[in-house]
């Protein structure tokens, strides 16, 4: 990724997005990088049919579970969480579209989406003391398909937001991340 800044080169403020945005300019290796941000569209598209097929072994179910909570707290992550500390450099919107942020576009989906990673965070991604059930409880957190579903379609309204900003900002990749969108939207069940 090149974040090129006129206040910096002197040499690109016509090319500067307005206010204090960064451009972002076209790098094969961030647009290689997408292909990891489609890859966790793709599952969270996929693995919700399995979850209430019974010809599967529960133990294959529950992986379906996790692996779908996986890569939407990735997704998540992706599209609401601050970009990462440089130590631990991770793939981030800002790397293809400054300035998106969902909740000023849509603060209700936006609560969902950090509802949605904190549950993730604390069921599937870690091995969380506070994950254990607390006195009174089931101790079973029973999820189907179709809540998977409604977790996917809130992440594809979401990402869908996102391609609109990249289309908006005419960002290099906006075409690529319409593509992959679709691509995942398709594999729905």
């Amino acid at each position: 990724m090149w974040l090129v800044s006129a206040d910096v080169t002197g040499e690109c403020a016509s090319a500067r997005p307005p206010g204090n945005l960064t451009m972002v300019t076209d790098d094969p290796l961030t647009r290689q990088r997408a292909h990891q941000v489609a890859h966790s569209l793709n599952v969270i598209a996929e693995l919700p049919r399995y979850v209430d097929d019974a010809q599967f072994p529960v133990g294959l179910r529950v992986a379906a579970i996790d692996g779908f909570f996986v890569h939407l707290r990735l997704v998540i992550e992706f599209l609401v969480k601050p970009p990462p500390d440089p130590r631990y450099p991770a793939i981030h919107r800002d790397d293809y579209a400054a300035g998106f942020r969902l909740a000023q576009v849509d603060t209700a989906l936006y609560q969902r989406l950090v509802a949605d990673y904190d549950f993730a965070s604390k069921h599937v991604a870690h091995l969380s003391i506070s994950r254990l059930p607390g006195a009174g409880s089931g101790g079973v957190d029973f999820v189907t398909g179709a809540r998977l579903r409604a977790h996917a379609e809130d992440v594809f309204r979401a990402m869908n937001a996102f391609s609109k900003h990249m289309r908006a900002i005419g960002s290099a990749y906006a075409d690529d991340f319409d593509r992959h969108l679709s691509e995942a939207e398709a594999r729905q069940a």
